[in-house]
């Protein structure tokens, strides 16, 4: 019996490549170019991102450029449909690789960040994120993320101290 569920659970793990296989063939190229997207309180402009099919495992995200403010955001990224026994018997039938960057002024994180004691005023941040992950049945296992965040010609306001904070270059 226990060789028979170690089959019928890559058979299952099997069904998200054959998915992408099965679309692949029909080389679907999808343009995104949104004039403006509300999730909560933000309202980002100019969405724009294209998202197609590499080979018959890899689904892409490429160029999503998104805009809130005067912040500029740039994803790129992958979703890697295993179909080889090992990937698949190890419980792993994709992979997420993604690559973040960011670039604005730094007053738009207190939007982000929903900051309430510290205030960004002014000057301007930079954030590069990677984020790599494999995921079973929609649950994301064994995450690895890395982000850089770079802070320049910013002032810091501690409302609860009256302090306020020139901050000249912060990596």
């Amino acid at each position: 019996f226990k060789n028979e569920n170690i089959g019928k659970k890559i058979s299952t793990k099997k069904a998200l490549h054959r998915l992408f296989k099965d679309m692949h063939k029909f080389h679907p190229e999808i343009e995104l170019d949104i004039d403006s997207l509300k999730y909560g309180r933000l309202i980002t402009e100019n969405l724009k991102a294209a998202i197609y099919f590499e080979n018959d495992s890899i689904l892409r995200l490429n160029n999503l450029d998104v805009n809130y403010k005067e912040t500029t955001v740039f994803i790129e990224g992958n979703i890697n449909a295993h179909s080889s026994k090992e990937d698949l018997s190890s419980g792993n039938p994709f992979d997420l690789d993604f690559f973040v960057n960011v670039k604005g002024k730094s007053e738009d994180l207190n939007d982000y960040l929903k900051t309430t004691n510290f205030i960004f005023q002014s000057g301007n941040f930079e954030f590069f994120g990677i984020y790599n992950a494999q995921s079973e049945d929609l649950n994301i296992m064994n995450a690895k993320t890395f982000g850089d965040l770079k802070l320049s010609n910013t002032r810091i306001d501690y409302k609860a101290a009256n302090l306020q904070i020139p901050v000249d270059s912060l990596h």
